[in-house]
């Protein structure tokens, strides 16, 4: 009897240890499919935010990248000093001037943007740039790419602003390109797409292509836009960021291979208005180039700026260093 009674305590007690067993909770294993701590991006809303428009929606979905687009320049120029961003997409001339005013604290990373400046005329008494003299031209971008471009066209066809030639600058392209449809600006300078938007509303407008004015005075390749990261960034999520590097490529090829759904992305993400990104996207000059190329397209392109003006890339150039390759 006694024999019978252990043994039944004995499966009881077995019992309980196996319940017990069965309600420890199960351990999965981490999940590497998850995206780490999303990268906070910014772009222009222009080319550089056209050739972004399918890594940003993607990025929405999949939690990789936390995209932003500003309106001009400046705006970004804060964010990046501060911190507030990862990556950013700014005139190639920008990067050179954060990278002295930060104690090179960034690295240029890809060129994305080529020329894609237009001069618009509403007169129909511009055909060449020589046809400028003793005219006025509105133009955004001062400070930046833009202005320092356009004076070298200017000074390269004997022209010189505030003497033979004067430029109004505003502070934004969208507001110039308002102006301009309005009757209040006869000639701009604009990018695209503001200038297709112009094009698109004035009949009969004049538009000469600036990258084609740039070809005629210099040897160097007009780099518009390149993108940046922060240094501290990059040196604790390298593998992160060259993941970026992939998908911001295949995302620029996606806007040039498939303008239709490139334009609808950018009218969804409030980049630009759909069909004004159908109309923009073949002229929006969208490339992408790293490592070797790029350091050689940027670096020739910031030395012919510096040689016209040193204030355009910060009062120097910079070096190596400033070049990442991975």
């Amino acid at each position: 009897m006694k024999r019978i009674i252990a043994l039944m305590l004995a499966a009881v007690m077995a019992l309980g240890i196996f319940a017990g067993c069965a309600q420890e909770p199960v351990q999965t294993p981490a999940d590497d499919t998850q995206p780490a701590v999303p990268m906070n991006v910014v772009a222009l809303s222009g080319p550089t935010g056209i050739g972004m428009a399918k890594l940003a929606a993607d990025g929405k979905e999949n939690g990789k990248y936390n995209v932003t687009f500003a309106s001009a320049p400046d705006e970004i120029t804060g964010l990046i000093v501060n911190g507030e961003v990862d990556v950013a997409c700014v005139p190639t001339n920008l990067a050179a001037a954060l990278y002295a005013k930060t104690n090179g604290s960034i690295s240029v990373t890809a060129v994305t943007t080529m020329g894609v400046l237009y001069l618009l005329d509403k007169t129909g008494g511009i055909e060449s740039i020589a046809d400028l003299e003793g005219k006025t031209v509105g133009a955004t971008g001062q400070g930046s790419n833009p202005e320092y471009i356009l004076n070298y066209i200017l000074a390269e066809n004997g022209l010189t602003v505030g003497e033979n030639v004067n430029v109004n600058f505003y502070g934004e392209h969208a507001e110039l390109a308002s102006l301009m449809i309005s009757g209040e600006v006869d000639i701009a300078m604009l990018p695209v797409p503001f200038a297709t938007q112009v094009e698109g509303k004035i009949e009969g407008i004049n538009v000469l292509n600036l990258q084609d004015e740039w070809n005629k005075v210099c040897d160097t390749a007009l780099a518009q836009g390149v993108v940046i990261v922060r240094n501290e960034y990059l040196e604790n999520n390298k593998e992160q960021f060259d993941a970026f590097l992939d998908d911001l490529k295949a995302s620029t090829e996606y806007a040039v291979n498939d303008v239709e759904g490139a334009a609808q992305l950018c009218g969804d993400l409030g980049i630009i208005a759909q069909e004004v990104a159908l109309k923009a996207i073949p002229y929006c000059n969208l490339t992408f180039s790293e490592g070797a190329e790029m350091k050689a397209t940027v670096s020739a392109f910031l030395q012919v700026l510096f040689d016209a003006n040193p204030k355009a890339t910060g009062g120097s150039l910079p070096g190596d260093e400033f070049y990442y390759a991975r």
